[in-house]
């Protein structure tokens, strides 16, 4: 996991987090609190960021010098693999047994259930990206990939990547969706579904 402020770089790892200072080219000490085994980090606003885990979600507020573990029972599931900032007032959290919105107006966490057309025994979510022209987020899971639109709160599985595991998603100006698999590159074109498969 990566994240980037004016100053400097932090790098979520299996040991915990890194915190490279760009100025003076050194490392930092990462601040107290933090977990190890970290998969996702996403800014909330200038002071904070979100930390996701394998042994849980945690808020990190810089002015404070401070660190809140998010409560399990809030979440599907105590892993995270995966954080997206949808719009100003929204985040997405990718778990290892589903989906969740985070509302900062409300406070308040919900589980977004997706259909599990995949047929596996949890959906273990890997990569999430937002889509603006498509006005929906691709989900990559353990086994496929959804469209999930906000809007109606509506998943769709993809056919085309059943029984592959979606790791990575980046859309590029022609408006493709690339999906890293265990399988190899395709890149979809989701307005005709036409794809290919780069090994």
């Amino acid at each position: 996991a990566l994240m980037v402020d004016s100053v400097h770089i932090w790098l979520g790892a299996d040991n915990g987090m890194l915190v490279f200072n760009t100025y003076t080219d050194s490392f930092e000490p990462a601040p107290g609190g933090l977990p190890e085994n970290i998969r996702a980090i996403s800014r909330i606003n200038e002071h904070s960021f979100w930390v996701g885990s394998i042994n849980g979600l945690y808020r990190y507020d810089a002015a404070a010098s401070k660190t809140e573990k998010i409560s399990d029972e809030v979440l599907p599931h105590q892993a995270i693999y995966a954080i997206l900032r949808y719009d100003e007032n929204t985040f997405y959290f990718g778990t290892y047994n589903g989906l969740c919105r985070f509302d900062i107006q409300t406070n308040k966490f919900e589980i977004i259930p997706l259909d599990n057309g995949l047929r596996t025994s949890n959906q273990l979510i890997l990569s999430l990206l937002a889509d603006y022209t498509q006005n929906c987020i691709w989900v990559g899971v353990e086994g496929g990939l959804y469209s999930y639109y906000p809007s109606s709160d509506q998943a769709i599985v993809v056919p085309l990547l059943i029984g592959n595991s979606v790791k990575s998603l980046l859309l590029d100006n022609q408006h493709c969706l690339w999906t890293g698999t265990d399988n190899g590159l395709f890149i979809y074109e989701p307005s005709t579904g036409n794809h290919r498969l780069i090994r």
